[in-house]
């Protein structure tokens, strides 16, 4: 987590920004007070750190940001004009989402594409071919090749500069003085086509690239689209001045702030971009922007931090905030059938065969098991069989508990000492993503026991919980 925010923090000169990044991707997987003032601590003397070493190497005598604009403030905009550019503000910001989202399935298209280039992916058929060094070597010469040949057949020399100066340039008043194809709808598709190919390419190597900064380059300029397509009523009123380049560059800023955040899924890059440009009047069509970007990017897919974790097949949960059907109730995801997997109170040797034999059968059938057996009590309520959760124990206990024997499990797991488990309770009304955070907020470890009105409905395993996060992200 403070590895991020010093990431961040460092490579924009905006330690606020970082460490406000480093939380919003983490949540709700990792938040507190203590990681909150490390994160501080680390962006801001990783930014100190930074700055030193750049003033000694370079003989700077100030932290320069990485990029600025030369936006002016505007001495009397008319509110017509404001409501209008706020307006456009969230046109981009809701196509800007869109956007990240398809970017992000093409990132994902790209990298099974590269894994089965180099024999890592099903794609390659049965045999794998394995990794292969010269294989990968020749990969990496046809992407430089590829790339070599988009930055001659573009013909603009934005794709020469590095991130700072592109972005600096993309943002100025009068960037279309000095490069042409900014001030051409077709030069500017171009560009944005050039750059997404190098991106995505850069993204699908074997070797470790960035997407904040790209993300923030392609939004750049897809913004200053935004403004090429603009009818001239449009522009007149405006800019009635004639000076419509401030707005331009206003675009492009937004452009660059939504597409960035709808890629990454967080809000947060509007304080990092403010940090390092305070434009006038720009901060709240900024936030309404980046809300309505992350917005439209949540109902189509997950961010492409989550797309690697589907990807690969971490065991880790998604955010869930990326489908709506991540809002769904407990109850409808819950597994009934592992209801046969509790140990009765009175329970007898047959009843541990039977549990035995009904935990070798769903661990072949690949389903899953709860890591903790709970122990129940049988009871008679509105003339249904209901039953009441005593307690738990791990699996590797069972056996002490049937070798113990006598007639009250529930006894015979306290007297032999610390076995004897109370696992998290959950309502089966509450969403997954709630009951993803409530385990995380615990200690307990195990499956989470579902109980309603006192009586035990359901077992929910840390991993179905994982699995139907996944399951949502995906179908999203």
């Amino acid at each position: 987590l403070a590895a991020v925010a010093v990431g961040v923090g460092a490579t924009f000169s905006a330690p606020v920004g970082g460490v406000l990044f480093a939380l919003e991707l983490m949540m709700p997987r990792l938040y507190d007070t203590s990681s909150y003032s490390a994160c501080f601590f680390a962006s801001t003397f990783g930014t100190f750190v930074f700055m030193c070493l750049n003033m000694f190497f370079s003989g700077s005598g100030q932290l320069k940001p990485l990029f600025n604009s030369d936006i002016t403030a505007e001495h009397s905009p008319t509110l017509g004009a404001e409501i209008l550019f706020i307006f456009l503000s969230l046109i981009t910001g809701a196509l800007s989402g869109a956007l990240a989202s398809t970017f992000v399935l093409c990132h994902r298209r790209a990298v099974g594409a590269m894994n089965a280039l180099r024999g890592l992916a099903p794609l390659c058929g049965e045999k794998k071919a394995g990794q292969s060094v010269p294989r990968d070597l020749a990969i990496f010469l046809a992407a430089g090749g590829i790339a070599a040949l988009l930055k001659v057949g573009a013909g603009s020399k934005l794709l020469t500069l590095g991130t700072g100066p592109f972005l600096s340039s993309i943002f100025a008043t009068e960037a279309h003085l000095q490069h042409p194809e900014l001030s051409s709808l077709s030069g500017l598709l171009l560009l944005f086509l050039a750059k997404t190919s190098f991106t995505v390419m850069a993204l699908s190597m074997p070797v470790p690239a960035g997407v904040v900064a790209p993300s923030l380059m392609l939004g750049g300029i897809f913004g200053r689209l935004v403004a090429a397509l603009l009818p001239l009523w449009c522009i007149d009123f405006l800019a009635p001045d004639g000076d419509f380049g401030q707005y331009i560059a206003r675009l492009a800023i937004v452009g660059a702030t939504c597409f960035c955040g709808a890629v990454c899924r967080v809000n947060s890059v509007v304080v990092t971009v403010f940090e390092l440009i305070a434009v006038p009047r720009l901060i709240l069509p900024l936030t309404l922007a980046t809300i309505v970007s992350n917005y439209c990017a949540n109902s189509v897919g997950p961010s492409i931090f989550d797309s690697i974790l589907l990807m690969k097949k971490i065991p880790a949960m998604p955010t869930l905030r990326a489908s709506a059907r991540a809002l769904q109730p407990v109850k409808k995801v819950l597994d009934h059938t592992m209801l046969s997997l509790c140990l009765p109170r009175t329970a007898q040797g047959n009843d541990f065969q039977r549990l035995k034999f009904i935990k070798q059968s769903r661990e072949a059938e690949n389903r899953s098991v709860p890591r903790m057996v709970p122990i129940v009590e049988e009871v008679t309520h509105n003339e249904q069989q209901r039953l009441v959760l005593l307690g738990a124990v791990n699996w590797e206990d069972v056996d002490a508990l049937q070798v113990a024997g006598g007639n009250d499990v529930l006894v015979a797991a306290v007297k032999l000492g610390k076995i004897l488990q109370e696992p998290l309770r959950i309502s089966p009304n509450i969403s997954l993503k709630k009951a993803y955070i409530e385990s995380q907020s615990v200690t307990r470890q195990g499956p989470m026991m579902v109980v309603e009105d006192g009586f035990l409905v359901g077992i929910l395993p840390h991993d179905d919980l994982v699995r139907s996060g996944a399951k949502a992200a995906e179908r999203a």
